[in-house]
Protein backbone atom coordinates (compact mmCIF):
# COMPACT_ATOMS: atom_id res chain seq x y z
CA UNK A 1 0.00 0.00 0.00
CA UNK A 2 1.27 3.44 -0.89
CA UNK A 3 1.40 6.19 1.65
CA UNK A 4 0.97 9.73 0.47
CA UNK A 5 3.53 12.19 1.69
CA UNK A 6 3.03 15.89 1.36
CA UNK A 7 6.21 17.87 1.57
CA UNK A 8 6.10 20.82 3.91
CA UNK A 9 8.63 23.59 4.14
CA UNK A 10 9.96 24.82 7.46
CA UNK A 11 8.29 27.81 9.08
CA UNK A 12 11.35 29.98 8.36
CA UNK A 13 11.10 29.31 4.62
CA UNK A 14 7.33 29.82 4.65
CA UNK A 15 7.84 33.19 6.36
CA UNK A 16 10.32 34.22 3.64
CA UNK A 17 7.83 33.39 0.90
CA UNK A 18 4.97 35.59 2.06
CA UNK A 19 3.53 37.86 -0.63
CA UNK A 20 3.88 41.59 -0.06
CA UNK A 21 0.41 43.14 0.55
CA UNK A 22 1.14 45.86 -2.06
CA UNK A 23 2.42 43.48 -4.75
CA UNK A 24 0.81 44.49 -8.09
CA UNK A 25 1.39 40.96 -9.46
CA UNK A 26 -0.58 39.23 -6.71
CA UNK A 27 -3.17 37.29 -8.73
CA UNK A 28 -5.39 36.86 -5.69
CA UNK A 29 -6.02 40.63 -5.64
CA UNK A 30 -5.34 41.76 -9.23
CA UNK A 31 -6.79 39.42 -11.85
CA UNK A 32 -5.32 39.64 -15.35
CA UNK A 33 -7.69 40.99 -18.00
CA UNK A 34 -7.03 38.27 -20.64
CA UNK A 35 -10.12 36.08 -20.90
CA UNK A 36 -12.23 38.42 -18.82
CA UNK A 37 -12.46 40.79 -21.82
CA UNK A 38 -14.49 38.23 -23.75
CA UNK A 39 -17.38 38.70 -21.37
CA UNK A 40 -17.51 42.40 -22.23
CA UNK A 41 -18.07 41.79 -25.96
CA UNK A 42 -21.50 42.58 -27.39
CA UNK A 43 -23.79 39.64 -28.06
CA UNK A 44 -23.75 40.24 -31.82
CA UNK A 45 -20.01 39.54 -31.92
CA UNK A 46 -20.46 36.27 -30.07
CA UNK A 47 -23.28 35.24 -32.42
CA UNK A 48 -21.25 36.29 -35.50
CA UNK A 49 -18.22 34.28 -34.36
CA UNK A 50 -20.41 31.25 -33.62
CA UNK A 51 -22.16 31.39 -37.01
CA UNK A 52 -18.84 31.92 -38.79
CA UNK A 53 -17.31 28.95 -37.01
CA UNK A 54 -20.30 26.76 -37.92
CA UNK A 55 -20.13 27.80 -41.60
CA UNK A 56 -16.38 27.21 -41.74
CA UNK A 57 -16.80 23.77 -40.15
CA UNK A 58 -19.48 22.76 -42.66
CA UNK A 59 -17.36 24.08 -45.55
CA UNK A 60 -14.37 22.04 -44.39
CA UNK A 61 -16.57 18.95 -44.09
CA UNK A 62 -17.62 19.44 -47.72
CA UNK A 63 -13.99 19.84 -48.80
CA UNK A 64 -13.10 16.61 -46.99
CA UNK A 65 -16.09 14.79 -48.52
CA UNK A 66 -15.11 16.03 -51.98
CA UNK A 67 -11.55 14.74 -51.49
CA UNK A 68 -12.87 11.38 -50.37
CA UNK A 69 -15.11 11.26 -53.46
CA UNK A 70 -12.14 12.04 -55.70
CA UNK A 71 -10.09 9.25 -54.13
CA UNK A 72 -13.01 6.84 -54.57
CA UNK A 73 -13.44 7.85 -58.21
CA UNK A 74 -9.75 7.23 -58.88
CA UNK A 75 -9.99 3.60 -57.73
CA UNK A 76 -10.48 1.25 -60.67
CA UNK A 77 -12.89 -1.21 -59.10
CA UNK A 78 -16.29 -0.58 -57.62
CA UNK A 79 -18.76 2.26 -57.58
CA UNK A 80 -18.51 4.20 -54.32
CA UNK A 81 -21.39 6.24 -52.86
CA UNK A 82 -20.93 9.99 -52.98
CA UNK A 83 -19.95 11.44 -49.63
CA UNK A 84 -20.87 14.94 -50.81
CA UNK A 85 -24.42 13.78 -51.61
CA UNK A 86 -24.73 12.13 -48.21
CA UNK A 87 -23.37 15.21 -46.42
CA UNK A 88 -25.74 17.49 -48.39
CA UNK A 89 -28.63 15.22 -47.38
CA UNK A 90 -27.71 15.75 -43.71
CA UNK A 91 -26.86 19.48 -43.90
CA UNK A 92 -29.90 20.42 -46.01
CA UNK A 93 -32.14 18.62 -43.50
CA UNK A 94 -33.46 16.31 -46.20
CA UNK A 95 -33.80 13.60 -43.58
CA UNK A 96 -36.57 15.58 -41.85
CA UNK A 97 -38.95 15.58 -44.82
Amino acid sequence: MYRLYRHRFSKAIEAECQIDPNDPYDLNKHLPEGNMEQRKQPIWKTVAYSVGTAIATIAMLFVGAFLIDMMGAARPHGDYPSMVDKLWYVVSLGWLF
